[in-house]
């Protein structure tokens, strides 16, 4: 995988592996378990991965795997391509976009 691209890219089914056993197969920003159950107006979600650029590929055109996270789908459309300091920073970000957004982890 090259270092920047004009293509979005994403890690090889072996480097999502290795991704995924590093973050204890759970979303880098919510921290939630993949597979988990969430809900939003009375509706379950069940969490998937996707293959997130940290720092927007929009912006940044890095495909090196230090810049792949393992993403839940909520967090993932929430942070959309928006350009933070830091890990810290994005997770209480999307904290709040959860609640404000009605998701939750009860029914």
């Amino acid at each position: 995988m090259s270092d920047t691209s004009s293509e979005r890219a994403k890690p090889s089914p072996e480097q999502q592996s290795e991704i995924l056993l590093g973050q204890n197969n759970c979303c880098i920003y919510c921290e939630r378990r993949f597979g988990s159950v969430v809900f939003r107006n009375g509706k379950m979600i069940t969490l998937k991965p996707q293959w997130e650029h940290i720092l927007a590929f929009a912006y940044s055109h890095d495909n090196r795997l230090s810049n792949f996270a393992a993403a839940c789908q909520v967090c993932n459309g929430l942070k959309q391509d928006l350009i933070f300091h830091s890990l810290e920073e994005i997770k209480v970000y999307l904290l709040n976009k959860w609640s404000e957004k009605g998701f939750s982890d009860g029914g």
